[in-house]
């Protein structure tokens, strides 16, 4: 029960990230979001049953808009839970509020560790909105310094899923060349990093730093840029030995992207000595078919460290149809979770969704199923609804709680607060049940409570006894 909020809000932030890609197009989106299960490892099935039928009158109201989400949800027409969260600046509000529970209390945290994370543990979520830009400033920065390395080359290589190049530039220094290009370019790569990753969350942005400034060249630094007929960029090869956080590794790097034709990016990344490496691959090709564009490919992720081997690979087939005064998007993402070693893990998981896309907003399903061999462990469906809106009314807080001085007793009592906002209902609703499904329901939700350790929790306040505890009588005599 803990972390049912957390999952609630969760849900509100997924709905939410939805929406995203369509925001530009207006001030804001409202919409309603609900939740379908058909199956969930752990669960029998009266306790998945009494899920269905609790879940089939809830919904999630949401709102995105330019440095501002909200989600309310709602058990019919009652209002269970309001989360409004805010970005301004450097920092980050929740306003939180559990009607009959929890006054309207607002928490204070920074970017780098917003309140839904401090309460919820929920990591923050990225926004790489200024990452691509940021590479492609990366790329020039590097290009100033190799200039007078610059040979021009004809030479007829195709790149897969995205053309031929008709000519090439070539770039070829030595480890010492190399070296000295990186650090006269450094400071200013450092720059443009932190400020393309400023959506990122902080160990990602310090990751980055952390590699650049340790970065140096071992070997000969290869650099490609491969063109097309209009002596356009069409793609990009690097080789070269290089020392990236004490570790000593080679790159091999294929990228290349027309927008319509495909996106080709293959990258080897292994150690020089041993067998640790890293792998990636994604290949999608762009066509059109009867006014349809369609994405049609696959990606791979494999990594192997001591011992250790983990593989994600799956394939992308979308397609973007004419649809009224919209466009429908269908078709089907995979993935496939390989973990040997120390960790043994195999789950197949599917994303399908099916949105009408129209009028700045979205409307439709999104399937995700889960599976291990043939035994098909979860299948969930999100139900969106979406359209450009006004943001809802702002609640004047009744309470107001800093976390960015709290010290750790005091950031654990606040998100223990907060967790436990939502017991009151959860025990009201439980009550409606059958008695034999109640407990069946408490049983399987306490196998998971058990298994992340919750269970020896001191509760936050002492209520006494209540429904769900079990007391023996201290007079056994007749």
């Amino acid at each position: 029960m803990r972390r049912c909020l957390c999952r609630v809000l969760a849900l509100g932030l997924a709905g939410i990230c939805l929406l995203s890609p369509v925001l530009a197009e207006s001030t804001g989106l409202v919409g309603e979001a609900r939740l379908e299960i058909a199956a969930w490892p752990d669960l029998a099935r009266e306790s998945l049953e009494a899920m269905q039928e609790w879940l089939g009158g809830l919904s999630l109201k949401l709102y995105a808009g330019e440095g501002r989400s909200a989600v309310t949800l709602l058990d019919g027409g009652r209002e269970v839970l309001a989360a409004d969260s805010r970005q301004t600046g450097g920092e980050n509000s929740l306003l939180l509020e559990v009607p009959g529970s929890l006054a309207p209390t607002l928490y204070l945290g920074t970017l780098d560790a917003p309140p839904l994370q401090t309460l919820f543990g929920a990591p923050a979520l990225p926004d790489p909105a200024g990452v691509p830009e940021a590479l492609g400033r990366l790329y020039e920065t590097l290009l100033e310094g190799l200039k007078p390395f610059e040979e021009s080359q004809a030479t007829r290589t195709t790149i897969k899923r995205v053309g031929r190049a008709e000519s090439r530039l070539n770039y070829v220094l030595s480890a010492e060349e190399a070296n000295a290009v990186w650090q006269a370019a450094l400071p200013r790569l450092v720059e443009i990093v932190q400020q393309g990753a400023s959506g990122l969350p902080a160990a990602w942005r310090e990751a980055a730093a952390q590699a650049l400034s340790t970065l140096r060249f071992t070997g000969k630094l290869t650099l490609r840029r491969l063109l097309d007929e209009a002596r356009g960029d069409l793609g990009l090869q690097v080789t070269a030995g290089i020392e990236v956080l004490g570790e000593a590794r080679k790159v091999e790097f294929t990228a290349g992207y027309q927008a319509q034709t495909g996106l080709y990016i293959k990258f080897n990344f292994p150690a020089a000595r041993g067998r640790d490496s890293l792998e990636a691959l994604v290949s999608l090709a762009f066509s059109q078919k009867e006014g349809v564009s369609l994405v049609k490919g696959d990606y791979s992720l494999a990594q192997a460290k001591a011992g250790d081997k983990r593989s994600l690979k799956g394939k992308a087939d979308l397609a973007l149809a004419p649809e009224g005064g919209g466009m429908r998007l269908k078709g089907t993402l995979t993935a496939q979770a390989r973990y040997s070693g120390s960790v043994t893990l195999k789950r197949d998981h599917l994303l399908a969704p099916d949105l009408l896309l129209e009028s700045g907003g979205a409307a439709g399903a999104l399937k995700w199923t889960e599976a291990e061999g043939k035994t098909l462990l979860r299948d969930l469906t999100v139900r969106l609804v979406a359209g450009p809106g006004a943001a809802p009314p702002e609640k004047a807080p009744q309470a107001r709680v800093d976390l960015r001085e709290a010290n750790p007793a005091a950031r654990e009592y606040a998100a223990r607060q907060a967790a436990e906002a939502l017991v009151p209902y959860l025990m009201e609703k439980t009550l409606q049940m059958q008695e034999d499904t109640r407990l069946l329901v408490l049983h399987d939700w306490g196998r998971v409570r058990r298994a992340l350790a919750e269970s020896s929790m001191e509760p936050l306040h002492n209520r006494g006894p209540g429904a769900f505890t079990v007391t023996e009588d201290a007079d056994t005599l007749p």
